[in-house]
This record gives C-alpha cells, structure tokens and sequence, in this order.
C-alpha cells in the first residue's frame, strides 16, 4: 500500500530547471518531463532513464508527460496508449524496462509476466522520462538535423536533469546509421579517462559504461522504441546491453 504515492520533489526540480533554460524563448508549449512516479522510482533496484526525442500531445499549455503517465498507469492502471495512440511505443518501453528490473531475457516470458498485471504498461511507473526537446510538437517525425538542434540547445539542460535524477542506467532512444543520441550523451559525460572506442556490444549501436557525478552508470543506444523492427530483435538488443553492463555499474542489487 502507498506504493505509488507521488511526493514530486523530484519533478518540481525538474520543472524548475525547464523553466530556466527556456524562459528566454518565453513559449507555453512546454511539456514537462522528470519521473513517472517518484517513490516507485526511487525504490526500484534499477534506476531506468529512458532519454527520447520530443513530445507529441494535443495538450499545448505547460504540459506533464511523466504526470499524464503517473495519473493514466499508475493510478488508474490503464495502458497509456489508450490515451496516446503509441501502442507500439509504450509497449516496447514497458517490455524492456520488466526485462531490466526482473533480470529476464525472455522476450516471451516478459509478454507472459506483462500480461498478469493490472496493465501492461505498468512496469512504466519505475522509470525516469525526458525528451531532449521540451517543446510540444504534432510532427510524426523528426530529422536528424532536428535532433542535433535540440541537443545543442539543451545539452546542459539534459546534463542537469541527469545528474538529478541519477540513474543507473540510460536507454537513449534515436538511432539512424551511425547517429545516436547515445552518442551525444556520452560527449555529455566523457571524462580524460574515457575512450570513444570502449563501447560494447548491446542495444542498437552498442552500449558503455559513462560516469556521471563520480557514479558507474550505464548507457545503451537504442533505435527508437516505435521504430518498425522486430520487438522481439529490439527487446533482445536491449537485454544485451543491460548484460553486458549490469555488473560494472552501481546498483544496490
């Protein structure tokens, strides 16, 4: 009981830091990001940061994906597809975060354990949530030259935001031939230490260990979860970088 009841300190930081980076640009359509459920979160045994591209809603006033989430999946326990339309999106997401949190590497078997519960998207109540864009869009689809813009724009933002939320591993979602979001968070990160060549294998374009306040966290490159792939080839990518990584990184389990 009380499993799922939400203190919002850490999205209230979230917001705050938003609300900073952007005020110059002075525009409303801000969608706030952060945890989905912060005292789920902070209890999970792995921390999950999924980092993706931009928000799609038809909400256009100050809007809160990761409180949408929280209200729609952990509340009400109904998939957020219903609400959104990405099934497809949301599934992926919820199959590789069970995969993570229970250790298991059986596509099957994780659809089977998803199934029992109160809605399949529910292990989505677990994880961190932020976009590299705060800004609301209705486009389908986004280039690559737009996905650099909104790194450069917001790189520091999304460095703060990771440092505050503190994960223990990152799921960068956005891979197109040789371009990563991966990639870019690496360059975040990367210390005097590091070498570009130390990634392994695992996800789309491999996966590596980066240090974020002096703190072993994994990365892993991942095609975007709607991407038309096999599920089953993505969730088994995924499971491979998350071995590969597991036991070089700081966790309490």
């Amino acid at each position: 009981k009380g499993k799922f009841m939400e203190t919002e300190s850490l999205n209230e930081r979230s917001r705050e830091l938003i609300n900073h980076y952007y005020q110059k640009l002075k525009n409303k359509n801000l969608n706030y990001d952060g945890v989905v459920n912060e005292t789920c979160y902070l209890n999970s045994c792995v921390k999950i940061l999924y980092i993706l591209k931009e928000t799609w809603s038809k909400d256009n006033n100050k809007y809160s994906i990761v409180r949408d989430m929280n209200e729609w999946i952990c509340r009400l326990k109904k998939p957020f597809a219903d609400k959104t339309l990405s099934k497809k999106m949301f599934d992926r997401l919820s199959e590789w975060t069970y995969g993570i949190l229970h250790n298991c590497s059986s596509y099957e078997k994780v659809k089977e354990k998803l199934n029992e519960l109160p809605t399949y998207h529910y292990p989505l109540c677990c994880i961190g949530y932020i976009n590299l864009s705060k800004l609301i869009t209705q486009n389908s689809t986004t280039s690559n030259s737009d996905l650099e813009k909104y790194f450069n724009q917001n790189k520091e933002l999304i460095k703060e935001q990771i440092k505050l939320l503190k994960p223990d591993v990152i799921i960068a979602c956005g891979v197109n031939k040789t371009y990563g979001i991966a990639d870019k968070i690496y360059s975040l990160f990367k210390t005097n230490e590091d070498k570009d060549e130390d990634w392994r294998d695992g996800g789309s374009n491999g996966c590596r260990i980066i240090t974020v306040d002096n703190k072993k966290v994994g990365l892993i490159s991942s095609i975007h979860p709607s991407a038309r792939f096999d599920p089953k080839e993505m969730f088994e990518n995924i499971m491979k970088g998350w071995n590969n990584l597991k036991y070089d990184i700081d966790i309490n389990c």
